[in-house]
């Protein structure tokens, strides 16, 4: 189980609820109509207009004092209105969840969405994690001890217990995009418990998976907020990503190897994917920077030992934690120039005691501190006083 949450990292590497709209496209008449749009256009003068940078996953817009906020193309679409006020009656496109805002009680599939609401100072709200025993967060991982924080996964493949998940009276449930939705989560939609589909990884940079602190800002009431945070994240990673280009105007960029084989395949993210982003960002020449493609690429093992055996670094070499333990794991590493030369690098500095990485929970929210790291891994002259925060060096 533990290999098998190290594999899906490595390759990227849910009552005050919703109700859905009955009819899609249906114009509602309200009973008192003229107090209502006098309630609505008091509503619209408090909500200031998301602007979004980098993010493409999802969109905002505001009608009848709602934000309404669509994930994806498909897409999954959410009304967003004051709590305690009457639902507006829309004439809607797409079948939508509506959820009365600011949300109190979060359950997070997923440990990366937890420095979205630290950030925000709104972590008290997360009641329930389906894995909560990765958290690398010491608040959250206290109160996770204490029982403050529910484990609601299933131990055998970590989707939500339907029961538990019923007791713990959430509001609000925040899930990946993608795939199809687990048969447990169809179960808890169909309860019309509020399941909230994030979109985050199909971003093709850092920073447009940092922007969704937006996303999560918007059932928090947050947005003010929110901006300002990415706008001094964005800040930070955009520097970095300048003294790289600056470091690297008149020499030539070391190449990187990335990742490691699961059995006779080695995933290795695709040339138009964040990851491939992060390299060239941090001054780098990802060996496969041209494969056109957004989702890892399967490659045979001899065809990335043909390529990657001259690579001047290697990055993410999985639960191996010493150089000795990679050559004996395949005698053809041994003749790595990276090897050789003690150029290889893991994302495993900071690690739980049940073997979470805090670079899937932080790293997500921070890239500015993944850039940091990777632009020290490749350039250490140029940042000579920065000390490696995910990172570490096999020796």
């Amino acid at each position: 189980m533990k290999k098998n949450y190290y594999l899906l990292c490595f390759i990227f590497l849910l009552s005050a609820c919703g109700q859905r709209s009955d009819s899609p496209g249906t114009v509602y008449v309200p009973e008192n109509e003229q107090e209502l749009i006098a309630q609505e256009d008091s509503l619209l003068q408090t909500i200031e207009p998301l602007v979004l940078d980098y993010a493409k996953g999802f969109s905002v817009r505001y009608e009848k004092g709602a934000k309404i906020v669509s994930v994806s193309d498909k897409p999954f679409v959410y009304v967003l209105y004051p709590k305690g006020s009457t639902a507006p009656k829309l004439a809607l496109e797409h079948e939508a969840l509506f959820v009365e805002v600011p949300i109190e009680r979060a359950v997070l599939r997923s440990t990366k969405y937890a420095p979205f609401f630290s950030l925000l100072g709104e972590n008290d709200k997360i009641v329930g994690f389906a894995a909560g025993k990765y958290l690398s967060d010491k608040v959250l991982y206290e109160r996770y001890e204490k029982g403050e924080i529910q484990e609601l996964g299933k131990a055998n493949d970590g989707s939500l217990d339907i029961e538990k998940t019923l007791k713990i009276n959430t509001d609000f449930i925040l899930t990946d995009y993608v795939g199809t939705m687990p048969e447990a989560d169809n179960k808890l939609h169909s309860l019309t418990l509020p399941i909230i589909r994030a979109a985050e990884t199909l971003e093709a940079t850092p920073l447009g998976q940092a922007e969704w602190i937006k996303f999560v800002a918007l059932f928090l009431n947050k947005e003010k907020q929110a901006t300002v945070i990415f706008n001094d994240i964005k800040a930070q990673y955009e520097s970095t990503a300048k003294a790289a280009q600056e470091a690297t105007a008149t020499t030539k960029k070391p190449t990187v190897l990335l990742n490691m084989p699961y059995k006779d395949t080695w995933y290795m993210p695709g040339g138009k994917s964040f990851m491939a982003s992060y390299m060239a960002d941090a001054g780098a020449d990802y060996l496969w920077k041209n494969t056109g493609a957004r989702q890892a690429l399967a490659l045979s093992l001899e065809w990335v030992f043909k390529k990657g055996t001259e690579a001047d670094f290697w990055l993410h070499t999985d639960y191996f934690q010493s150089l000795e333990e990679l050559k004996k794991n395949h005698e053809r590493y041994a003749s790595f120039k990276a090897v050789k030369k003690g150029n290889v690098f893991n994302f495993s500095k900071r690690r739980n005691p049940h073997g979470g990485y805090d670079i899937f929970e932080q790293g997500v929210a921070r890239p500015d501190k993944v850039l940091a790291d990777l632009f020290h891994i490749f350039h250490p002259e140029a940042s000579p006083a920065h000390e490696l925060y995910f990172y570490e060096k096999l020796e």
